[in-house]
């Protein structure tokens, strides 16, 4: 899970009020530390005079999301502060009057929309910041930020920037995440490999915020072999080998994709043991940065010049899968045998009756070299298992069966001694035929009458090519299939009639045998004028009287843009339906009835021509309540998401439910909380809504599963 990364407003000169002064009086807030209504019934385009007074903090906020704030002098000509609401500016050695401007977005749009405009004033100067900010615990993918606390410890505790530029925040920038658990000093955080961020942290406190501290910046490693550590070190201390030879546990209650600081000497021998047999252990240098040894449990390394602190990731497979189940972590130290075992055994080449297995040699390399064995069982004291010598560091295994799976071990041979036998896991032959399937079939470059198909070849190659075969119907076998032929790994399909939907198959030619038709699925044209639909229309930001909407633009891009439709009638010809243009893939319909449901349609726009409507379905507007600000504060992130998705706001939450943008329900959970975290990492990448309820408020956003 990488950051989003938030870039400071810069000011904008949105210093314009077409719909002039309101109200007519100055404004002068009681400072209590609460939000006062100035007025309920502002438009933007408008700006109110606020008598103001040295050294506090203010917030400026409207009722509506997206509008756009600017503080200035009392005639307008000096911009003291800007942004999308809410606002923050501290007065500092100002007093009197300034002008409060309120707009629709940051290009200073005006509507004649009643909203509520809301001030906040409270002291500047009781918001103390921590200190000492660092960041340690560095890997490729996660790390751990800490400070000292605040004194006073801030009431809503400390926000955190955190950004891939080097773009200090303003007191109006909207912070990467929120520290929101026990007050806590420490947060451990995901992050990109490869990557330099530069961090800042501030007290919250409540009614006011503090200033930004900087920590500086630092850089994650690059990805290696399972160098990450999502779930960051365990345990904090340094664990140091007895090296007496036996096995020392460091902990019972290890988690894969975690890892260990382990102090080492010079010229030992290291055998790093999971109790889970599947697990992949990979040892780096202190900083993450370089990869020592790695393979699957037990791994043995010989440290040789290498000494002081390693690390010793645990992960659940060679493909660093994660699990947070406990499982115990422990080392055994020894003084370098005459003997070792060979290391990094691993396999290539292989086909249906054949393999080559290879390894790294153990240092010093054994007088009399090598013994391999393999067998169809996972045991190489089985009375099945064959054996075999080899002085080099390989070894060809041949008369395998086809479609079987086989293990293979291997030691040295040291004259008078022998050591325990490496596993180097499994493999499994491929079938008899040798002519095996195409796979990962799929196409691009779609137009009305042409469409380019792929796949990727199998092992081995087949030796006269591939056929591959399109149609209408959906059987390779119709009549109306085409054939054709190609020795790479695509085709071109040439003279398809627009708007229509075809199946396409592909099969290995081995010569005197083929494989069976492989199918990639189906693909339509587009239609011959060019003038294709919007899709996956969907919405959010639903209000009471108001919602967003957004679709996905088509190939082209209409020339004319878009033309939508909404209405409380599931027609979009009917009589009371309202229409709008665009020239984006959204937009903002306003206006609108509290506790109504709603139909929407869109519908490209390509000047000469325009597609037919496409719906996007329905949506209830939400039943008007004295207020419904406090499910803005609704937090999510990070967005994008990985795997953990966090959420909180500043009442109880009773549910979130996550849907596709089919409108399908992909998850839902019942918190009872204000915060809670939801496992996102079985959902497929893309697009989804997220729909946060509590009480009788619902609130709707986009996130980003990637």
């Amino acid at each position: 899970m990488a950051f989003l990364c938030f870039i400071p407003n810069a000011v904008a000169q949105c210093t314009t009020a077409t719909n002039g002064l309101f109200p007519a009086t100055t404004y002068t807030p009681n400072c209590s530390g609460n939000y006062e209504t100035l007025t309920s019934q502002s438009y933007t385009g408008e700006y109110s005079n606020v008598n103001v007074i040295a050294n506090k903090q203010y917030s400026f906020s409207s009722s509506v999301t997206n509008d756009y704030i600017t503080v200035t002098n009392a005639t307008g000509t000096v911009v003291y502060a800007s942004g999308t609401q809410p606002v923050i500016w501290d007065s500092g050695s100002t007093t009197g009057v300034i002008r409060y401007y309120l707009h629709s977005n940051a290009s200073c749009a005006s509507e004649q929309v009643e909203r509520s405009r809301y001030i906040r004033c409270a002291d500047a100067s009781n918001c103390v910041p921590p200190s000492n900010l660092a960041v340690s615990n560095i890997t490729s993918n996660s790390c751990k930020m800490t400070w000292t606390a605040a004194s006073p410890v801030p009431s809503s505790n400390y926000d955190i920037y955190i950004v891939t530029t080097d773009s200090a925040p303003n007191a109006n920038s909207t912070p990467t995440l929120f520290s929101t658990t026990n007050l806590t000093t420490s947060i451990s955080l995901n992050v990109a490999a490869g990557t330099t961020y530069y961090y800042w942290i501030r007290s919250n406190c409540g009614a006011t915020t503090g200033a930004w501290i900087s920590g500086g910046n630092f850089t994650t490693p690059s990805t290696l072999a399972c160098n990450g550590a999502i779930y960051g070190l365990y345990p904090d201390a340094t664990f140091t080998p007895a090296c007496t030879g036996s096995t020392e546990q460091i902990v019972a209650d290890a988690y894969a994709v975690e890892y260990s600081n382990v102090n080492v000497l010079s010229n030992k021998q290291y055998t790093f043991r999971s109790s889970v047999s599947t697990d992949f252990i990979t040892i780096t240098n202190a900083t993450g940065t370089a990869v020592l040894a790695s393979g699957l449990t037990p791994l043995t390394w010989l440290s040789g010049t290498n000494s002081g602190v390693v690390r010793y990731h645990l992960n659940a497979n060679s493909s660093c899968g994660t699990q947070n189940s406990n499982r115990v972590r422990s080392i055994t130290c020894a003084t370098i045998a005459s003997c070792n075992v060979p290391t990094q055994l691993f396999y290539d080449g292989l086909t249906s009756t054949t393999n080559n297995i290879a390894w790294t040699a153990p240092n010093p390399v054994p007088s009399n070299g090598y013994i391999y064995c393999y067998s169809t069982i996972n045991d190489p004291f089985s009375a099945s298992t064959i054996t075999g010598t080899a002085t080099d560091t390989f070894a060809v295994l041949s008369n395998l069966s086809p479609n079987t799976t086989y293990y293979f071990w291997v030691k040295s041979n040291c004259g008078v001694t022998q050591t325990d036998w490496v596993s180097g896991g499994s493999f499994t032959t491929f079938p008899a035929s040798g002519c095996n399937e195409p796979t990962q079939l799929f196409y691009d470059g779609l137009t009305s009458t042409t469409n380019n198909i792929a796949w990727t070849a199998p092992n081995p190659v087949p030796s006269n090519g591939y056929i591959y075969c399109y149609s209408t119907i959906n059987d390779p076998f119709s009549a109306s299939a085409i054939t054709g032929t190609a020795t790479d790994t695509f085709a071109v399909l040439t003279n398809l009639s627009p708007n229509t939907t075809y199946y396409f198959w592909v099969k290995s030619n081995c010569g005197t045998t083929q494989t069976d038709w492989v199918s990639g699925g189906s693909f339509t044209t587009y239609p011959a004028s060019g003038c294709n639909e919007p899709t996956q229309l969907f919405y959010d930001g639903l209000t009471s009287t108001s919602n967003n909407i957004a679709w996905t633009a088509p190939n082209p891009v209409p020339s004319n843009g878009y033309i939508y439709c909404y209405s409380t009638v599931n027609d979009p010809f009917s009589a009371s339906a309202i229409t709008g243009t665009a020239t984006d893939t959204f937009a903002v319909l306003t206006n609108l009835s509290p506790n109504t449901t709603y139909y929407f349609w869109v519908k490209s726009n390509c000047g000469a021509t325009q597609t037919d409507w496409v719906s996007g379905g329905s949506f209830s507007t939400q039943t008007l309540a004295i207020d419904t600000f406090s499910m803005d504060k609704v937090k999510l992130y990070p967005n994008p998401v990985n795997d953990v998705l966090n959420i909180s706001l500043d009442k109880e939450i009773t549910g979130v439910s996550i849907y596709n943008l089919l409108g399908q329900e992909v998850l839902s959970k019942s918190i009872n909380s204000n915060e809670t975290s939801i496992d996102v990492a079985d959902l497929t990448t893309g697009t989804y809504l997220i729909k946060a309820t509590s009480n009788n408020e619902v609130k709707t956003l986009k996130i980003v599963k990637q």
